[in-house]
């Protein structure tokens, strides 16, 4: 009896118009699939990069806008200290407050004119709704940068006078409550400054390695192709060295046919012969 037939595939070599192929080699098509989503990642981490240096950026800018709040809040307070003190002429006591007063407009400008394209940073629009930046290269990877209100409204210094000495007392003492929230903010940016850095490194790093693989991946694929081209000059010297034996052996046949024929025919040629000289009755 006959056994059962394997219905194991074999791999299958064929030459086509195009070329070769073999059913079970599919390795150009997967290493190209998984060195573009590396690519891909790349280019993604490097826009995020630069998403990132812009918000970096951004804080810079606020910090510089914080500084200056804080020098002009400084010396607000040292004008308190002075104007608390019953010993000021009069006439420097009106000059000081005017100072003061031309102090706090300096600081309602900067919390409005601070800006960056065209956004107002420092004004309260992005101290509940903060400023988003886009930090990664795939959906949902974000920071939002909380930015508190620095006019001086927010700071409680709208109000302050130190055109009275007990009124300038009470002012060194809101003048500090308003330099504690500008520390506090500063302190706070530093961190979504760091932040921001920590990721971008991250980032650099991530890109590095990930360039790596993909100059890997480049080999592989010369790799495969050097295989396949391998597979395709032993197959086809194979079929030539097969089609030179099949030829060889054809025309040894043929050469020993025309032998055969060419003794058969003297053969029959030389009874021919003897059959003529020697004819039987």
């Amino acid at each position: 009896m006959f056994g059962r037939r394997s219905t194991k595939k074999v791999p299958i070599l064929r030459i086509t118009a195009a070329g070769y192929s073999m059913d079970n080699i599919e390795g150009d098509s997967v290493v190209l699939a998984i060195s573009e989503r590396i690519h891909a990642q790349i280019r993604g981490l490097n826009v995020a990069s630069k998403n990132i240096q812009e918000g970096i950026a951004l804080i810079q800018t606020i910090q510089e806008a914080l500084n200056s709040i804080h020098a002009v809040a400084q010396r607000m307070r040292e004008l308190a200290i002075e104007m608390a003190s019953d010993t000021l002429p009069n006439n420097d006591r009106e000059k000081y407050d005017l100072e003061f007063k031309t102090l706090q407009q300096k600081i309602q400008a900067i919390s409005t004119d601070t800006q960056f394209n065209k956004k107002a940073l420092i004004n309260g629009n992005y101290a509940n709704e903060g400023i988003k930046i886009h930090v990664g290269a795939n959906s949902g990877q974000n920071i939002e940068l909380h930015i508190s209100d620095m006019d001086i409204a927010a700071l409680s210094i709208e109000h302050v006078s130190v055109a009275l000495g007990e009124n300038a007392d009470q002012a060194i003492n809101m003048m500090d409550d308003a330099l504690n929230k500008v520390s506090y903010e500063r302190t706070k940016l530093e961190t979504y400054q760091n932040w921001l850095e920590q990721t971008d490194n991250g980032h650099q790093k991530t890109i590095a390695d990930l360039q790596n693989i993909e100059l890997r991946i480049q080999d592989i694929k010369v790799r495969i192709r050097e295989i396949k081209s391998r597979i395709r000059y032993s197959y086809v010297n194979r079929k030539w060295s097969q089609r030179i034996q099949w030829k060889m052996l054809l025309y040894i046949n043929q050469r020993m046919l025309i032998l055969h024929m060419q003794r058969a025919q003297s053969t029959v040629k030389s009874l021919e012969n003897r059959t003529i000289k020697n004819p039987i009755y």
